[in-house]
């Protein structure tokens, strides 16, 4: 073992300082300065100095240091020792930081002699150390030693207010309001009422007065106005009578605010397209742009191989829009995305992105099942097709029906890729048809024809009855009724009608309701049951006689109802509390009885979650949530909640709650269906 490690110097930490303003410092306070002379002198004259600057050591002055320390104040007694004199004295206090004063800086509380500190003298001041002790070191600098040593306990004396700045919205542009919020607590061991200042760089501008008794706490939420603040850095501060909380904030250059509004020319089509986009840019601030560039990439979805990039820089926009073209040209069958985005040097970039479809063309074939050939003169012919899409992406066509070439009925079909559609096309016969008969029916689309051949007869003088289709009503999820009228009987006595309804894109046979017997014009109508829901269906009217022909009405369409999702019969949102952040809010709600689950979400606008459970319960008499230490003053709770039932049918409800100073002053909640 060292000399110097035997004499304790080697655990001195750093030099004793070299001037006033310096001093106090070091726990050992210029032991290490004589570690230093210790050193140099025992490499030239040996360990006979090093024992002489130890016995100079113990024969430093030392005193009894002894005294009291509350939240905001230290005094210090001499208990006994040397008289030490007080311009040589420095003090170091140590708690949660370091703080160091001259013994001057102190006030005498008891002595005669502010020259000397001797035994019986107290010196007090103010300091600004947190925590539950603080470690006292005397420091005489004349010797440069430590005089004396103790450790206090912060002690409580009345209401104590300790302060922090616990949130801001910083950066914030030129103009925006700074939100700053402070949290104040009483460490004291009474109740108080104390200013809460608030300030920016360096001016007070704010000030709310709280009330806490011991061991509370309260929240505040100051805003302050920085249009008059060029862009900087600033300081803000929050105090209290007894604690100041400082941070730094940001106040930047007003920024241009730059949104693309519109991407148009990029939808579905087919390789014999040619895609050109044009993309709308806004910039709503009234602050001219910097730079501004607008960029379009489309991109293969699966492969993300770039197909297309190009950048425009289309000059600059001030509360304004503009629009950029690109010319895409032709693009192979394939699915893609696109991706576009403004940017500029003194905005926010923003972008949109969608995707679309690039198909062969469609193809629609033709396929004639069947007609009600042979009919009478003066009666309708009615022509069943099957439309299919065989190839390619969704394409609406014209499909006719030419009779020796003449078109006397169309339909407008639309068809996804290899779907199909069954249509009826009509041809209402003149009396004397029959003499031209027989008759060439086609039905062809843009891409296909089919055909067949269809005979009139004279009907032995006989005139057949007409029917129209009517729309159906009462439609639910699994019925409808559907309706008709028998506008002339023609020359029969009696009339059976009835309905043909089927599935519309299936095809094939028709399904025909039970007939009903007419012997004057009139309405009819017939309930069918056992559907499909959300499904879509065909039907027409059929007249039917004996000896004088049949009719047939136009075929018109229905769709059955979706079945109705869960829904939430009742929402209740209250709230209670003080205005403070311990404030209480309650959240009421009930579903309908085929409610299967409910998923509840809730969070403060500030981003703090509240609730998050995809496993609420779901009850028809009432299920209640309740939210405690809510910071109601002057926050929203912004609330989502779904409802779903076994067949996984949903509903949303979802909303902001605004609440001030602990009191609910708006709801609104909207639900849609999923």
């Amino acid at each position: 073992m060292s000399i110097l490690h035997r004499l304790g110097f080697d655990r001195c930490p750093t030099p004793f300082p070299t001037t006033a303003s310096e001093r106090g410092q070091s726990e050992t306070v210029g032991v290490l300065m004589l570690t230093g002379i210790v050193i140099v002198l025992a490499l030239t004259v040996g360990v006979a100095m090093t024992l002489n600057v130890t016995s100079q050591t113990e024969t430093a002055p030392q005193i009894d240091l002894e005294g009291s320390a509350t939240k905001d104040t230290v005094t210090l007694e001499h208990a006994g020792g040397s008289r030490l004199e007080v311009a040589d004295l420095e003090v170091v206090l140590r708690g949660d930081s370091t703080e160091r004063y001259d013994l001057a800086s102190f006030t005498q509380r008891s002595g005669t002699n502010t020259t000397w500190f001797e035994a019986g003298d107290s010196w007090q001041r103010d300091h600004g150390l947190s925590g539950d002790t603080v470690e006292v070191l005397l420091v005489d600098t004349a010797s440069n030693t430590i005089a004396g040593r103790t450790t206090l306990e912060l002690t409580a004396t009345g209401p104590f207010f300790e302060v922090e700045i616990t949130d801001t919205n910083s950066p914030v542009e030129q103009g925006e309001s700074l939100e700053v919020d402070v949290a104040v607590e009483n460490t004291g061991i009474d109740t108080g009422t104390q200013d809460v200042e608030f300030t920016f760089d360096g001016a007070v501008e704010g000030t709310e007065s709280v009330t806490l008794s011991p061991g509370n706490t309260a929240s505040r939420t100051f805003t302050y106005d920085t249009s008059g603040d060029p862009p900087d850095t600033y300081t803000i501060g929050a105090s209290t009578d007894n604690r100041t909380a400082e941070e730094t904030v940001i106040v930047t250059e007003k920024q241009a605010n730059i949104t693309v509004t519109a991407v148009e020319g990029l939808s579905d089509g087919t390789t014999n397209d040619t895609y050109q986009s044009s993309v709308t840019v806004t910039e709503s601030a009234n602050i001219e742009t910097d730079g501004l560039g607008v960029e379009l990439i489309v991109e293969e979805r699966d492969s993300k191989a770039t197909v297309f990039q190009e950048t425009k820089t289309p000059g600059e926009i001030s509360g304004e829009s503009l629009t950029v073209d690109f010319d895409v040209g032709q693009l192979d069958a394939n699915s893609y995305n696109y991706f576009t985005t403004a940017a500029a040097d003194n905005a926010v970039t923003d972008g949109e992105s969608g995707e679309f479809v690039v198909g062969e063309p469609p193809f629609f074939n033709v396929t004639i099942d069947g007609t009600n050939s042979p009919v009478n003169s003066g009666s309708t012919v009615s022509v069943d097709a099957t439309i299919e899409n065989t190839e390619g992406i969704e394409g609406t066509q014209t499909v006719r029906l030419d009779i020796d070439g003449a078109t006397e009925d169309s339909q407008s079909v639309t068809l996804a890729g290899s779907a199909n559609q069954t249509i009826t096309l009509e041809w209402t016969t003149p009396n004397n048809a029959h003499n031209d008969s027989p008759y060439t029916a086609t039905v062809s689309s843009d891409d296909d024809s089919d055909a067949t051949q269809i005979t009139v007869e004279s009907g032995g003088g006989s005139t057949p009855p007409t029917v129209t289709t009517q729309d159906a009503t009462e439609i639910g999820g699994s019925s409808a009724t559907l309706n008709g009228e028998l506008t002339d009987t023609g020359t029969a006595n009696n009339v059976d009608v009835y309905f043909e309804y089927r599935e519309v894109g299936v095809g094939g046979a028709w399904t025909s309701t039970t007939p009903e017997s007419l012997s004057a014009p009139g309405t009819f109508s017939a309930t069918i049951s056992g559907l499909s829901s959300g499904t879509n269906y065909e039907f027409r009217a059929v007249a039917e006689t004996n000896n004088a022909g049949s009719d047939t009405g136009s075929t018109l369409t229905f769709t059955t109802a979706d079945p109705d999702p869960p829904e939430f019969t009742s929402i209740d949102v209250t709230s209670a509390g003080s205005g403070n952040d311990n404030d209480q809010l309650t959240f009421e709600y009930t579903t309908t009885n085929d409610a299967t689950g409910v998923t509840l979400f809730a969070e403060t606008s500030r981003g703090t979650e509240l609730v998050n459970d995809p496993n609420a319960l779901t009850d028809t008499t009432g299920t209640t949530y309740t939210f405690d230490a809510v910071n109601m003053n002057a926050r929203d709770i912004n609330i989502e909640m779904t409802v779903e039932n076994a067949d996984g049918e949903s509903r949303t409800c979802s909303g902001t709650i605004t609440t001030q100073g602990g009191t609910l002053t708006e709801t609104q909640m909207t639900c849609v269906v999923n």
